[in-house]
């Protein structure tokens, strides 16, 4: 008989990490059912180092594998050292079993009560969960092919879902038992609580350290771009693909990417973005949509401190 692989990913667009922990930038996500070799096992055996079909490298959450093998016989092996100003312990996080995201935690401050926000925004691996379910509407119009494809494509798994409406973001809120952020809790998740300019800090300088996906040396809008950066993408990338982008509280891609939903409504009957996007450069951080669907908007999503 054939020999069963040491684990098989068991949950869609599972990203394969540089180190053992979502501070590590994003080597690569692989689908549902990919088999894996497994290489070693961090000292709490909750990261599996891996080797994927391709010949990539790399770790993934434990949990998140089907494992053929007793977790006792797979070897120690050394782990990297986490990004700087990232140590492992800094975050406290959980997993919402709906979706399989991962939340981190804010605590309560004088302008908001404490809650948990998706560390990512919601990738079209998850989002597709949620039409599966019935809960979510696919791509409301007869859109080109190439936006079909990063809907549904398996290469794109783990980037962030866009062309959701308010509706839709609010819908797969609820289906997962949470709720789109109001404007100051999206801020209070970004910045922290210190007046920092931007969620790593206050310096600018994104030209030599990578730190979000915005208008960069790529950016198909020359009047605005910055062409003494490269964040290495020209259109959307992979959630948390910069770590040193983190926010206080571990939430990442909070600036760049995608503009973001909240709860927020403006004067013109639609609500609130925040963040900035893959084909901005950050003139401003807060932009008011209607509720229709947009290619540079997506969403994450907040769960009570108590459910």
């Amino acid at each position: 008989p054939t020999p069963k692989p040491d684990a098989v990913v068991n949950t869609e667009g599972l990203r394969m990490r540089s180190g053992p922990g979502t501070v590590y930038g994003v080597v690569k996500s692989y689908a549902k059912g990919t088999e894996m070799e497994v290489v070693g096992k961090n000292p709490k055996g909750d990261w599996l180092k891996v080797k994927a079909p391709d010949g990539k490298i790399g770790w993934m959450a434990t949990k998140l594998l089907t494992l053929n093998k007793s977790i006792d016989s797979i070897a120690l092996v050394n782990t990297p050292i986490p990004p700087k100003n990232h140590p492992t312990t800094t975050y406290k996080t959980k997993t919402n079993p709906i979706d399989n995201a991962l939340y981190v935690y804010v605590p309560g401050t004088q302008s908001t009560g404490a809650f948990w926000i998706s560390q990512t925004e919601i990738t079209n691996a998850q989002y597709r969960k949620c039409i599966e379910a019935g809960k979510c509407q696919d791509l409301h119009y007869n859109y080109i092919s190439n936006v079909i494809a990063y809907r549904h494509d398996s290469q794109f798994a783990d980037y962030p879902v866009n062309f959701v409406t308010w509706d839709d973001a609010n819908a797969y809120a609820s289906w997962v038992g949470g709720r789109l952020p109001t404007a100051e809790e999206w801020k209070v998740a970004a910045l922290g609580t210190d007046n920092r300019k931007y969620p790593w800090g206050n310096q600018w300088d994104v030209e030599t350290t990578k730190r979000l996906n915005f208008c960069d040396v790529n950016c198909p809008r020359p009047e605005i771009r910055n062409n003494n950066a490269d964040d290495g993408y020209a259109g959307k990338a992979p959630v948390g693909t910069y770590p040193k982008g983190a926010s206080p509280f571990g939430a990442l891609d909070m600036y760049g990417n995608l503009w973001e939903w909240t709860s927020t409504p403006n004067s013109n009957g639609g609500f609130l973005c925040l963040g900035g996007a893959f084909n901005e450069n950050f003139r401003t951080e807060e932009f008011t949509f209607g509720t229709g669907d947009y290619d540079a908007v997506g969403f994450r999503v907040v769960l009570p401190a108590n459910p």
